[in-house]
């Protein structure tokens, strides 16, 4: 196993603590190291499966609102909080009280906006 992988030694850090692979038992993960598991799946799914303030860090960059639909299934402009909300919920509900959700979302542009006001002052 490569080195830079390896846990550090856990006595000199934090107390041993179960896998974080045993928060989810009926879902199997897509990588699983001594240290943690990955999973592949709707985010919103896996969420759902997990147990109340077990989280420390949600880190995420979900799909923008964007002009023109994607394959991806980005959601209108309009549509993006409403959307966005069901998502935050669940990441309020899993992370820990000292948790930390690091969201990485696009900027957009709508034509004409922001409108640009010219102002003359005389002297």
């Amino acid at each position: 196993m490569n080195q830079l992988l390896d846990p550090p030694q856990p006595s000199l850090f934090a107390p041993i603590q179960e896998h974080p692979n045993l928060l989810m038992p009926s879902v199997e993960p897509f990588y699983e190291t001594r240290s943690g598991a990955a999973y592949l799946g709707d985010s919103r799914d896996l969420l759902k499966a997990m147990p109340d303030a077990s989280v420390n860090l949600v880190f995420t960059s979900p799909p923008y609102a964007l002009h023109f639909k994607k394959a991806y299934g980005n959601v209108s402009k309009s549509d993006y909080v409403d959307w966005f909300l069901t998502f935050a919920r669940e990441v309020h509900r899993v992370l820990t009280d000292d948790g930390s959700f690091v969201l990485n979302i696009g900027g957009s542009w709508n034509p004409g906006e922001p409108r640009a006001r010219c102002t003359t002052s005389s002297s």
